[in-house]
C-alpha cells in the first residue's frame, strides 16, 4: 500500500471514529434528558396528592373542632348511648364524608358517612373499621378530644374518603392518578381502567415502568401518607409511555445517513490532503534518483546544507520545538483537567455554596493564568453585589458589598455584558478597592431568566494581556458554573420554604414539631422549665366574613410581627400552628414567666387596633398556657394541655390568658356563644 493510501485511510479513521463516538454519546444524552424531563413532569403532578391529603386533614380538623364546639351538654347522652351517638353523628356530619363518636376506651359508638366513589369491584371497608385503624386508613381523618367535668369521655373523628372525589380535586389533565390500597387500585382519575393494575413495576431511571389496563405506562409512585409503607397506601401518577417519552431527536436512520455522508466527504478531503502532503516527497524522490543516476552526490545527506538539508534541519528544529511545546501543553492540560474535574465534582455533588464558588474561582484563575479574581453574587435587593470568594484582594475588601454599576464587577452586573480590558472601545474603571491591573476581564453569571452574579479576573502571571480566547474560556466556565450555583441557591431556598409559613414568615407546623421535641428533650436533660403558649384570634371568622380574607391575612401577618417583638431573638420560637392559631415556645421559662409574656402579648394586641384611620380593626386573642413538666412530660401532652387551656379561655369570654393549672379549679365552661366562631 502506498503512503498516499495509508494517509487517506488514517485521515478517514481519525474522522470516523470520533464522529461515531460523538453521535452515540449525544443520542444517549438525549435519552437521559428526555427521561429526566418526564420524571420532572410526573413528580410535579405527583406532589399535589400528598399536599391535598394534608389539606383535607387540616380541613377535617377544623370541621371536627366546629362539631365538637357545638356538642353542648350533657355529654353522657352522646358518649353513653350508641343510638344517641349514631343520631348525633348523622345530624352533625355536615360537609364531612365521615363522622364518628368514639368513647374514651376507643370503642366506636356511632358513625355517619357518605358512600365513597371507588372503582368497580372495590369495596369500602366499614366506617367503624376505618376509624379504629385510622393510622393506616383509606380516609384523611382528624380527631378532637372532648373533655368533660370528670375526665375525657371520648373524641370525635371526622374526615374525607380517599376516593374518586379526592382525585378529582387534584385537577391533573396530562397525567392519570390512582390510589393503591394493599397493592390494589381503589380509586383513579380514569375510572375505565377497572382494577387491572400490574404490581410488577420495573425501575427506569427515576421512573417506574409497568402496565395499566393493558397499556404501557411510565409512573411515579410514593406513599400517600408520610410514615406509611407504600405497600399499604400509595399514590401512583402515570402517563402513557409513548406519549411521555417522545423525543424530537431525528430518527436513527437519518442520523446514520448524515454520518455516512460525512464519511464520504471526509474521504474525498483525506485523499486530496494526502496527495498534497505527499507531492513534495515525490519531488524529493525524483531529485534523489536524478542525483543517484549522476553518481556524484549519492543519497541525500540530512546534514547537508542544500535544500533537502535545510528542510531536514528545519524539520528537526520544528520537531524539537514541537516536543517542548507538547510537554508544556500536556502539563497545562493536566492542570486544567484537574481543575475541571474538581469543578465538575463540585457542580454534581456539593450544596456548600462557599465551596462551590471557591472551586469556580480557582478553575477560572488557573484556566487563564490570572493573578487575582473574585466571584460576586447579586443581593436579593438586586441593587448590590456581595463579594463571596476572592483571591489576591486586599484584606479590607473581604465581605465587601458594592452597588450595581460601581467598578468592574458592578458595570458587568448593570449591563449583563462581558468586559475585556484592554479593549478597542470605552471600558469601565476599576473601583479603588479592586486590584489595579493593566489587563482585566469580567463575565456575568446568568441563569436562563436572571443575573446570579459576576466572575471578575485581574492581571496575569505573564506579560501577555487577556484576549478574546481567554474571555470565551471564562464565559464557557461561567455558563456551567451558573447552573450549579443556581441549583445550590434553589436548594437553600427550598430548605427555607419547607419549614416556614408563606403568609407570616414564621416557622410552620413541621418545624414546630421538630423544635418542640428538641426543647422537651433539652428540658429533661438539664432539668429546666419550658413554657408553651397557644394563641388564637377571637372571632376571626367574623373578621374574614366582614372585611374579606385579604384583610384577614394582613391581620395574621401583623399579629405575627407583634408576637415576635415580645419574644427573645434566637431563644424563643414562634410558629403558625394552623389557621389563626399560633404557638410560642419559651425555653427555660417557668409558669409565672410564661404568664407574664402571655399577658404582654394579649395587651399588645388588644390595646392597638390593626390598620389605621376608619379602617382600623380591634382584635383580641385568647391564650392557653402550659408548662413542662407539671402540665405534660412529652411534647404531645404539653401541646394538648395548652390546647385545653385555650379551649377554657374561649369559654371564659375570650381575651384572657388561662393556664393548665386553672383547669382543675374552674367548672367546665361553654366553648363560645356561637359554635361557628373561634
Amino acid at each position: 500500500m502506498s503512503l498516499r493510501s495509508r494517509l487517506t485511510a488514517a485521515f478517514l479513521a481519525v474522522l470516523t471514529l470520533p464522529l461515531i463516538t460523538v453521535v452515540l454519546l449525544l443520542r444517549g444524552g438525549v435519552d437521559d434528558e428526555v427521561r429526566a424531563r418526564a420524571a420532572a413532569e410526573l413528580q410535579a403532578d405527583h406532589a399535589a396528592a400528598p399536599a391535598l391529603y394534608r389539606a383535607q386533614q387540616a380541613r377535617a380538623a377544623d370541621l371536627v373542632r366546629g362539631v365538637a364546639a357545638g356538642l353542648g351538654s350533657p355529654l353522657g347522652r352522646v358518649f353513653g348511648d350508641p343510638a344517641a351517638a349514631a343520631s348525633f353523628a348523622s345530624e352533625a356530619r355536615g360537609s364531612l364524608d365521615i363522622l364518628a363518636v368514639v368513647s374514651g376506651d376507643g370503642t366506636v359508638l356511632g358513625t355517619a358517612s357518605t358512600e365513597p366513589e371507588l372503582l368497580p369491584g372495590a369495596v369500602a371497608p366499614p366506617v367503624a373499621e376505618v376509624v379504629r385503624t385510622r393510622a393506616s386508613s383509606r380516609a384523611a381523618l382528624a380527631e378532637t378530644v372532648v373533655a368533660g367535668s370528670s375526665g375525657s369521655p371520648g373524641s370525635l373523628v371526622g374526615g374525607f374518603w380517599l376516593d374518586g372525589s379526592f382525585l378529582s380535586m387534584l385537577g391533573a389533565t396530562d397525567v392519570q392518578v390512582l390510589i393503591l390500597v394493599d397493592g390494589i387500585a381503589t380509586a383513579a382519575t380514569d375510572p375505565s381502567i377497572g382494577r387491572a393494575i400490574s404490581p410488577d413495576w420495573k425501575p427506569a431511571g427515576t421512573l417506574l415502568e409497568g402496565e395499566v389496563a393493558g397499556r404501557e405506562v411510565v409512573a411515579f409512585a410514593e406513599p400517600l401518607v408520610e410514615g406509611l409503607p407504600p405497600s399499604r397506601l400509595a399514590v401512583v401518577t402515570y402517563a402513557n409511555r409513548d406519549l411521555l417519552l417522545v423525543s424530537d431527536r431525528p430518527s436513527g436512520s437519518a442520523v446514520w445517513a448524515v454520518v455516512a455522508l460525512a464519511v464520504i466527504a471526509g474521504g474525498v478531503v483525506a485523499w486530496m490532503l494526502s496527495r498534497l502532503y505527499t507531492r513534495p516527497l515525490d519531488d524529493m524522490a525524483i531529485a534523489a534518483r536524478s542525483l543517484a543516476r549522476g553518481g556524484a552526490v549519492g543519497m541525500f545527506d540530512v546534514h547537508s546544507t542544500d535544500e533537502v538539508g535545510r528542510l531536514a534541519s528545519a524539520f528537526n528544529e520544528v520537531l524539537e520545538g514541537t516536543q517542548a511545546r507538547m510537554l508544556e501543553l500536556e502539563a497545562s492540560r493536566d492542570e486544567t483537567r484537574r481543575y475541571v474535574e474538581r469543578l465538575g465534582e463540585a457542580l454534581r455533588s456539593t450544596h456548600d455554596l462557599s465551596k462551590l464558588l471557591s472551586v469556580v474561582l480557582e478553575t477560572a484563575v488557573a484556566a487563564v493564568q490570572a493573578r487575582a479574581g473574585a466571584v460576586w453574587l447579586i443581593a436579593p435587593s438586586r441593587v448590590e453585589l456581595s463579594l463571596k470568594v476572592s483571591r489576591g484582594f486586599p484584606p479590607e475588601a473581604l465581605d465587601r458589598r458594592t452597588r450595581v454599576g460601581e467598578g468592574l464587577a458592578g458595570h458587568v452586573a448593570h449591563t449583563r455584558q462581558p468586559v475585556l480590558i484592554p479593549s478597542s472601545g470605552s471600558a469601565p474603571v476599576a473601583a479603588p478597592w479592586e486590584p489595579q491591573e493593566p489587563t482585566m476581564l469580567a463575565v456575568p453569571l446568568e441563569s436562563e431568566t436572571q443575573l446570579i452574579g459576576v466572575i471578575s479576573l485581574y492581571g496575569r502571571t505573564h506579560p501577555k494581556p487577556f484576549d478574546a480566547t481567554d474571555l470565551d474560556t471564562v464565559r464557557s466556565l461561567a455558563r456551567q458554573a451558573a447552573v450549579g450555583v443556581e441549583n445550590v441557591l434553589l436548594h437553600q431556598e427550598a430548605q427555607r420554604l419547607s419549614i416556614t409559613d408563606g403568609l407570616t414568615s414564621l416557622w410552620n407546623y413541621r418545624f414546630l414539631n421538630m423544635r418542640l421535641a428538641q426543647e422537651v428533650e433539652r428540658a429533661i436533660r438539664f432539668n429546666r422549665s419550658l413554657s408553651l403558649l397557644m394563641i388564637d384570634i377571637d372571632h376571626f371568622k367574623d373578621v374574614n366574613d366582614r372585611y374579606g380574607h385579604q384583610r384577614g391575612d394582613a391581620i395574621l401577618s401583623e399579629l405575627a410581627n407583634r408576637v415576635v417583638t415580645e419574644t427573645r431573638a434566637q431563644v424563643d420560637t414562634v410558629a403558625r400552628y394552623g389557621g389563626e392559631e399560633f404557638v410560642l415556645l419559651l425555653p427555660e421559662t417557668p409558669l409565672e414567666g410564661g404568664r407574664v409574656v402571655a399577658e404582654k402579648i394579649r395587651e399588645s394586641i388588644a390595646s392597638t387596633p390593626f390598620g389605621s384611620g376608619d379602617d382600623a380593626i380591634s382584635v383580641t386573642v385568647s391564650i392557653g398556657l402550659a408548662c413542662f413538666p407539671q402540665h405534660g412530660a412529652t411534647a404531645q401532652t404539653l401541646l394538648r394541655s395548652a390546647d385545653q387551656a385555650l379551649y377554657e379561655a374561649k369559654g371564659r369570654g375570650r381575651n384572657v390568658v388561662v393556664s393548665s393549672d386553672e383547669l382543675d379549679q374552674a367548672p367546665p365552661s361553654p366553648v363560645a356563644d356561637d359554635p361557628g366562631q373561634s
